[in-house]
């Protein structure tokens, strides 16, 4: 486990591991989701390990792979989260390019 001998990452997280599985691009949404409501808890950074399967893992690597110069920061990447009640097409809209929500409520 390479992550063992890092101490800056022991130092800033938890012995926190997350799994998002699933398949079809529901599951890519719902990853997506998930990191969004963790991050908003303030719950994201404790996390050490991310794992992933299906397309779900379409998800977790655009997140552990996003382009830094791009999308600096994991609220600008996993946007804003908005509580059930208030989600609308359009609050999907408002996502900024390069954010995970901005490829799921893309026009196909």
């Amino acid at each position: 486990f390479p992550e063992a001998s890092d101490t800056e990452l022991a130092r800033r997280s938890s012995n926190i591991g997350l799994v998002l599985e699933g398949d079809g691009a529901l599951a890519i949404a719902v990853s997506a989701g998930v990191l969004r409501g963790l991050n908003a808890l303030g719950l994201l950074p404790h996390v050490r390990t991310l794992a992933a399967s299906g397309t779900a893992a379409v998800a977790a690597a655009a997140f552990t792979y996003a382009d830094t110069l791009a999308v600096p920061t994991d609220d600008q990447l996993l946007g804003k989260f908005v509580a059930p009640e208030h989600l609308t097409h359009e609050a999907l809209e408002v996502a900024p390019r390069g954010a995970l929500a901005s490829a799921a409520s893309a026009d196909v």
